[in-house]
Protein backbone atom coordinates (compact mmCIF):
# COMPACT_ATOMS: atom_id res chain seq x y z
CA UNK A 1 0.00 0.00 0.00
CA UNK A 2 1.13 3.50 -0.81
CA UNK A 3 0.39 6.41 1.47
CA UNK A 4 0.13 10.10 0.61
CA UNK A 5 0.14 12.48 3.59
CA UNK A 6 -1.21 15.85 2.49
CA UNK A 7 -0.22 18.76 4.73
CA UNK A 8 -2.69 21.61 4.31
CA UNK A 9 -3.57 24.86 6.05
CA UNK A 10 -6.12 23.16 8.32
CA UNK A 11 -4.15 20.03 9.16
CA UNK A 12 -3.41 16.91 7.19
CA UNK A 13 -5.24 14.24 5.26
CA UNK A 14 -4.14 10.77 4.24
CA UNK A 15 -4.80 9.04 0.93
CA UNK A 16 -3.81 5.41 0.32
CA UNK A 17 -3.67 3.29 -2.81
CA UNK A 18 -2.85 -0.27 -3.78
CA UNK A 19 -0.25 -0.36 -6.59
CA UNK A 20 -2.04 -3.40 -8.07
CA UNK A 21 -5.42 -1.64 -8.20
CA UNK A 22 -5.75 0.64 -11.24
CA UNK A 23 -8.67 2.60 -9.78
CA UNK A 24 -6.96 3.52 -6.52
CA UNK A 25 -3.75 4.40 -8.41
CA UNK A 26 -5.73 6.67 -10.76
CA UNK A 27 -7.37 8.46 -7.81
CA UNK A 28 -4.02 9.01 -6.08
CA UNK A 29 -2.33 10.15 -9.30
CA UNK A 30 -5.15 12.61 -10.03
CA UNK A 31 -4.90 14.03 -6.49
CA UNK A 32 -1.10 14.33 -6.78
CA UNK A 33 -1.47 16.20 -10.08
CA UNK A 34 -4.22 18.49 -8.72
CA UNK A 35 -2.11 19.44 -5.71
CA UNK A 36 1.00 19.94 -7.87
CA UNK A 37 -0.98 22.33 -10.08
CA UNK A 38 -1.97 24.27 -6.93
CA UNK A 39 1.70 24.73 -5.97
CA UNK A 40 2.11 21.81 -3.58
CA UNK A 41 5.22 19.62 -3.83
CA UNK A 42 5.51 15.90 -3.26
CA UNK A 43 8.41 14.27 -1.46
CA UNK A 44 9.09 10.55 -1.21
CA UNK A 45 10.03 9.54 2.32
CA UNK A 46 13.31 7.64 1.88
CA UNK A 47 14.33 7.22 5.51
CA UNK A 48 14.12 8.78 8.94
CA UNK A 49 14.31 12.52 8.32
CA UNK A 50 15.13 11.96 4.63
CA UNK A 51 13.12 12.61 1.50
CA UNK A 52 13.45 13.20 -2.23
CA UNK A 53 11.44 15.65 -4.31
CA UNK A 54 8.94 14.03 -6.67
CA UNK A 55 7.96 15.72 -9.93
CA UNK A 56 5.62 12.95 -11.08
CA UNK A 57 3.45 10.43 -9.29
CA UNK A 58 5.01 6.99 -8.78
CA UNK A 59 2.54 4.32 -7.61
CA UNK A 60 5.42 2.19 -6.30
CA UNK A 61 6.37 4.76 -3.62
CA UNK A 62 5.51 3.50 -0.14
CA UNK A 63 5.12 6.88 1.53
CA UNK A 64 5.04 10.46 0.31
CA UNK A 65 4.36 13.78 1.95
CA UNK A 66 2.67 16.60 0.02
CA UNK A 67 3.42 20.11 1.28
CA UNK A 68 2.84 23.65 0.16
CA UNK A 69 6.07 25.66 -0.03
CA UNK A 70 6.45 28.15 2.77
CA UNK A 71 6.19 31.84 1.98
CA UNK A 72 8.72 34.12 3.51
CA UNK A 73 9.23 37.80 3.73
Amino acid sequence: MGTMKIMGPTGHATLTWDPTDETSVAVAKDRFNELSAEGYRGCEVTGVGKSELMTTFDPEVDEMVIIRPMAGG
